[in-house]
């Protein structure tokens, strides 16, 4: 690993060290394996040129567990090292996923309301099987992919970089994280020579660091009021009680952060997604399949449109037979402090398992 690459994972750990998000770490190497390479590949093909930019896009870095993330539009949070990307050709960026009703290039506007989609897939989670596996350690999977956009006088460098993130939550509100990141990928998926790869390690979160009872205690929620506070409490420091759409956002960010770090059982998902199906600025994108080819009913929120610096579009991608989340991605539209000159996949992440287990580092 070169210095400079050592040198932002120690600045990214000393951040969340500073922001109490954990007690300690060890880092150590946990690589992909092939097949997760070969999956993550296949699931990529080129579409739209590399953004051209005359200065460098500042780097993002998604934070494990919600903790910081909780006050960026959206964040999803996995743990990902930041890692300077090796100047190379300009790569192209992930193709859209093609939505069978509505277009999130075009204005929302126009797309119909959320609120049938969201009763279906609500009707799926009601109807679905009771979680797999056993135990009190919530078990949650995923893989993200994040665009990392580097400019020098030799160019601009477009890169993804996969993330398979594992993460452990115990009654106690102990959790343990692993991650490992794979060589970047252009987006037609061949593997730059240049980057690192087995960039990866361990957080471990001290006892009451989380607070473990959290999906349970909204599961128990009576009503469809007492779920919506529980669930707007979660979003403090947002402005959701600026507008319908400032509302949307904080239920959104909400149940993206109870299904990133909880196992979530049907019946709550269920309550989830009907909650949301009032929230008029919730759009239907239609039918979908995944980046792991998966079928998926969408459903897309746009960003504050007062926002004069970045305008976005949010997907929730939802199975259509278990009334799960399964992804998310981000779609930029206009970014006015990087490269992005056109509506472009900037990250997504696809949930690959959320079940209980009955110990810390048990994989089902």
């Amino acid at each position: 690993m070169t210095s400079d690459a050592q040198r932002e994972i120690e600045a990214l750990r000393r951040l969340l060290h500073e922001h109490d998000v954990v007690d300690q770490r060890h880092p150590e190497s946990a690589p992909i394996t092939a097949a997760d390479s070969t999956r993550l590949a296949r699931s990529i093909t080129a579409a739209h040129p590399a953004p051209q930019a005359r200065t460098r896009a500042p780097r993002r870095a998604l934070t494990t567990l919600g903790a910081i993330a909780a006050c960026v539009a959206l964040a999803i949070a996995v743990v990902v090292g930041v890692v300077r990307a090796p100047v190379s050709e300009a790569a192209t960026t992930p193709r859209m996923l093609d939505y069978s009703l509505s277009d999130p290039r075009t204005p929302l506007s126009d797309a119909p309301a959320a609120t049938d989609a969201l009763a279906t897939v609500a009707q799926a989670a009601r109807h679905s099987n009771d979680l797999a596996g056993t135990g009190d350690v919530q078990y949650v999977a995923s893989y993200g992919w994040y665009l990392s956009i580097e400019h020098d006088t030799t160019g601009t460098t477009s890169q993804i970089f996969p993330t398979f993130t594992r993460s452990w939550l115990t009654a106690d509100g102990s959790a343990t994280v692993t991650q490992s990141r794979g060589s970047a990928l252009d987006a037609d998926g061949r593997a730059s020579p240049d980057a690192p790869t087995g960039i990866g390690g361990t957080d471990v979160l001290p006892v009451g660091a989380l607070d473990a009872g959290l999906a349970a205690r909204l599961a128990a929620t009576t009503d469809e009021a007492a779920l919506q506070t529980a669930l707007l409490e979660l979003s403090t420091g947002l402005s959701c009680d600026q507008d319908a759409r400032w509302h949307a956002q904080c239920l959104v960010e909400a149940v993206l952060q109870v299904h990133n770090q909880y196992v979530v059982p049907p019946t709550l998902a269920a309550r989830l997604w009907d909650l949301l199906g009032h929230e008029r600025a919730i759009r239907d994108l239609g039918t979908t399949t995944d980046r792991l080819g998966r079928p998926a009913v969408a459903v897309a929120l746009p960003s504050d449109p007062d926002d004069t610096i970045r305008s976005t579009v949010n997907v929730l991608l939802i199975s259509p037979d278990t009334g799960q989340l399964t992804g998310t991605e981000t779609i930029t539209l206009s970014d006015t402090v990087s490269p992005v000159t056109e509506p472009t996949v900037t990250s997504f992440t696809a949930w690959t398992d959320r079940q209980p287990v009955s110990a810390v580092g048990q994989v089902p």
